[in-house]
């Protein structure tokens, strides 16, 4: 969470405080991330940080934060990088 915490502080340094804040989702590094990381289990930023770089990572709109990781079974696919939920519950991967 701080790794991509302080990757969220950057951004919106670098936009001047913008609107929309741009906060970087935890949820796809803890499902993605297989090395042992599991929920909050802790983790350290730099492995986080090079993780980010090699792979895709969103924001908190798309990957809600469910404090469960691979090892609890959540699964490194397309919906858990992103996904958009209608209010009935039904889920979709964006377009690119």
């Amino acid at each position: 969470m701080a790794a991509t915490s302080s990757i969220s502080d950057r951004i919106k340094i670098a936009r001047k405080g913008a609107f929309p804040d741009v906060n970087i989702a935890v949820q796809p590094i803890i499902s993605c991330k297989e090395d042992g990381y599991d929920g909050c289990q802790g983790g350290d930023q730099p492995g986080v940080y090079e993780w980010i770089i090699k792979n895709t990572v969103t924001d908190e709109t798309c990957s809600n934060y469910k404090a469960k990781g691979w090892k609890s079974g959540q699964t490194c696919d397309a919906e858990q990088i992103c996904k958009d939920c209608t209010p009935d519950g039904k889920c979709s991967v964006p377009d690119s």
